[in-house]
């Protein structure tokens, strides 16, 4: 393509069906890959990055802000503008996260990071969903006007972003050694975050935070004090819940309250895979029967709802009625 041609939408011959969603937008998307980078050094612009799902109710949500023409003639002039399936390229979502976090930002999908051209985050206010059509322009305005003020000082405060993480990975990789000290730790942590009377973790919206489960029961299976009372809570509440289908069996990503009621309607893999194993291990050490049914019913879904006759399984069900 001509640099001095006008920018185009690149994603309507990408094989992801999220990205194919956006092939339709004024935006010139394109996916991840190593030009996106290479363009956006040698026209001087940093690249907003994107990455969501298909399946994802919030990306749906998110992604027709950039319908605005606003939006879009800004993110044209002034971006390369990248959107990346985090099932296509998880480990391009994980580097997202740690950015994010790292900026004391929100990792709501789809998540949404300004990268200089050799990788490093430098705006610390990435548009979020919940925000208004004025404060998601404005996000992307600002960030517009830090890189074109002093894309040097922008390219530093990035650098130091990565540098930052780079320390606290290789702090991590000499810490504690796992043991019991370190495995006390961990529930003393999750207890914080537990809710007494509804179960679960965390404020709402509430995922169902699946590992955070299988690693109480695992706990109390090795003695900790009330590890497995926390589990055992919260996958009774969550199973008598709304976000449980009561019908077909299966667990939305999260409920929108903190009592489980209402669900978000979307399904992925990976919760009800997880919760399964977390169901059995449940009845296996307490032999609640009301686990049991649950981990049956959860499995059964898998199979009917979500295995492809090919013999692999689908990544979830969207919450938008369309399909997988």
């Amino acid at each position: 393509m001509d640099d001095a041609a006008p920018p185009t939408n690149q994603l309507s011959d990408e094989p992801s069906p999220y990205l194919k969603r956006q092939a339709g937008q004024a935006v010139a998307w394109r996916a991840w890959d190593a030009d996106a980078f290479r363009r956006a050094a040698e026209s001087n612009r940093p690249l907003l990055v994107s990455a969501g799902y298909s399946t994802s109710y919030s990306c749906i949500v998110a992604d027709a802000w950039y319908d605005d023409p606003a939006v879009a003639s800004l993110v044209n002039e002034h971006f390369i503008a990248v959107k990346v399936d985090r099932e296509e390229h998880p480990e391009v979502d994980a580097y997202l996260t740690e950015l994010l976090r790292a900026m004391g930002s929100i990792t709501e999908y789809p998540r949404t990071v300004f990268l200089t051209p050799q990788g490093a985050p430098f705006s610390s206010r990435p548009p979020v969903l919940g925000d208004s059509a004025a404060a998601f322009l404005s996000g992307l305005q600002e960030a517009a006007r830090q890189w074109a003020g002093d894309p040097d000082e922008a390219g530093r405060r990035a650098s130091a972003t990565v540098e930052q993480l780079r320390r606290s990975a290789a702090g991590a990789a000499k810490g504690e050694p796992v043991g019991p000290a370190l495995l006390q730790l961990g529930v003393f942590g999750i207890q914080a975050a537990f809710d007494d009377v509804n179960g679960g973790f965390g404020e709402a919206p509430r995922p169902v935070y699946a590992p955070a489960i299988e690693f109480m029961l695992r706990a109390g299976g090795r003695g900790v004090a009330r590890a497995a009372t926390v589990a055992d809570a919260t996958l009774s509440r969550m199973a008598k819940g709304g976000i449980y289908d009561q019908i077909g069996g299966g667990f939305h990503h999260r409920s929108v309250d903190r009592e489980w009621r209402v669900p978000n309607f979307e399904k992925l893999l990976v919760d009800n895979a997880l919760l399964v194993r977390s169901y059995v291990h449940a009845w296996q050490l307490g032999k609640d029967e009301l686990f049991s049914r649950i981990a049956l019913e959860t499995a059964e879904y898998l199979l009917r709802d979500l295995a492809d006759p090919a013999g692999a399984f689908y990544a979830g069900e969207g919450a938008a009625g369309d399909g997988l």
